[in-house]
């Protein structure tokens, strides 16, 4: 993969000094409707075989800009890529040493970035999929690969993106729960995600799982979501083989 710049096209553009988060995605509404019951994404511009979701001018030269990840610009994933390699190295092992992609596709991951002047400044994953837990199954969101570049952190850009992309989760009607799993304490919680102390994760072999050392945080959204609050509180919550 080489680090060229590449030109891509807007599918919506809002500009302000300021972009009011909440706002931007209410008067949007997600026209690209890229949730996992309506896969088109209406009306979005194609050039040099990118697509870009939506794009909001933030302060001065810092845009914001959301893709399905498969079409993020070269640019941005290889400066995606280059601080995941050496962020998580064991992602990079054996088979996947020379992985070209961050989440699988089966996950249907949508990419939140910031950037200056093509500089990347952060970046997240939204994805999602079916959990089953409790004899219940939850169409389940979460974040992944939350990353900000040295420079750039201590300045509210990393908070900013997952107001963003909370906003997002929450226009997906479809959606149950959210649930992702961080070391961090205070910076999800300033978003508006619970944190679940009490939750604990397992992962891995199903037969043999493993606890994970990660806090989980959660958001319930529908009413099935919210019914099903006191199923996840001090229980026990097997994700699979790995954590997104």
């Amino acid at each position: 993969m080489q680090c060229l710049p590449r030109a891509f096209g807007l599918f919506t553009t809002f500009s302000a000094d300021i972009l009011d988060v909440e706002r931007f995605f209410q008067v949007r509404s997600y026209q690209c409707s890229c949730g996992p019951r309506d896969a088109q994404r209406a009306g979005v511009a194609e050039e040099t075989g990118h697509f870009l979701l939506a794009s909001a001018t933030l302060t001065g030269m810092i845009q914001q800009h959301i893709f399905a990840s498969q079409d993020v610009p070269e640019r941005f994933q290889c400066q995606i890529l280059s601080f995941v390699r050496i962020q998580w190295p064991e992602l990079f092992r054996g088979e996947n040493r020379l992985r070209d992609w961050t989440s699988k596709p089966e996950l249907h991951p949508i990419t939140f970035l910031l950037e200056e002047e093509r500089v990347l400044i952060n970046r997240l994953e939204v994805v999602w999929d079916v959990l089953a837990h409790a004899g219940e199954t939850y169409l389940t969101y979460g974040l992944s690969g939350v990353l900000t570049y040295p420079a750039f952190r201590k300045q509210g850009y990393g908070l900013q993106l997952v107001q963003s992309a909370k906003a997002y989760i929450e226009q997906q009607t479809e959606a149950d729960l959210v649930l992702f799993h961080s070391t961090l304490r205070g910076f999800y919680e300033q978003a508006g995600f619970e944190r679940m102390d009490s939750l604990i994760t397992l992962v891995g072999n199903p037969h043999q799982p493993e606890r994970s050392p990660e806090t989980a945080f959660m958001l319930f959204l529908s009413d099935k979501g919210k019914r099903g609050r006191t199923r996840f509180e001090h229980a026990s919550v097997y994700v699979g083989e790995s954590i997104w």
